[in-house]
């Protein structure tokens, strides 16, 4: 294709195709089948269950090398209240060594994407969606959860759904910082009053339009939901301030 805008080829076959250096985003791949590919130096990251390469199924090694490089994100997916209050203290620690971190670097860096990645006031952002999300819009049945400067995920292609959310907002590093310090702290409410039993409560977002879809969830899924979303944000957020600081 001439240009980078999406396409629907769903049930194409390629043949004697040269995709080096190709760059695929919000790509399903469900049931793609590539024989005889070479798949060098090759990076990704997205939803992989069930991939199989030449004949072995990698999620479960990805799991266990997880495992390996990041014990201590195991102690993160608690499914009781003392564990996941444990949880977000950790997630409220090491966010707060890499937002310092952040603010000794010139604002025009926080502001730039490294590798078409989203940039660390981008990152910030899309954590307050997450929470506005799964905590405000899910947990608590808020209609209209979603502050104006919340991010959502690229396949979210309906954001005039979000009616709250300001596409064109473009706000400074403490701005993005004093949204998301009230939204963490909001989380810190909730699990110091919830109980075990509570964790139980199968949740149902409202009827007005917006993400995550209607749908009937696990109050204790939406709360490792938004756990996960957070260590991974960190850990793309201190892998682009490296790159950032080693550009100083």
């Amino acid at each position: 294709m001439a240009d980078d805008r999406s396409g629907d080829f769903h049930g194409t076959s390629f043949r004697d195709a040269d995709f080096s250096r190709a760059r695929f985003r919000n790509v399903d791949l469900t049931d793609v089948k590539m024989v005889d590919a070479v798949l060098l130096n090759a990076d990704l990251s997205g939803l992989i269950d069930g991939l199989r390469v030449n004949g072995i199924e990698v999620a479960p090694l990805i799991v266990e090398e997880m495992k390996r490089l990041y014990p201590d994100r195991e102690g993160l997916f608690h499914r009781d209240s003392a564990g996941l209050h444990d949880a977000w203290s950790s997630v409220e620690s090491f966010w707060s060594a890499t937002v310092r971190r952040a603010q000794g670097l010139p604002e025009s860096m926080l502001h730039a994407r490294v590798d078409e990645e989203w940039s660390f006031i981008e990152t910030l952002r899309h954590l307050v969606f997450v929470t506005d999300a799964w905590i405000g819009r899910v947990v608590l049945g808020d209609e209209h959860p979603y502050h104006p400067y919340g991010l959502p995920p690229s396949f979210i292609s309906d954001v005039g759904a979000l009616a709250t959310l300001d596409t064109r907002a473009d706000p400074g590093l403490d701005e993005v910082i004093e949204v998301r310090a009230g939204r963490m702290q909001s989380v810190r409410d909730f699990l110091d009053r919830v109980s075990d039993a509570d964790l139980d409560r199968m949740c149902s977002p409202p009827d007005a339009p917006g993400y995550p879809d209607s749908g009937r969830y696990g109050l204790v899924d939406c709360i490792l939901t938004v756990i996960d979303e957070e260590w991974w944000h960190h850990r793309f957020a201190v892998r682009d301030l490296d790159v950032l600081s080693n550009a100083q």
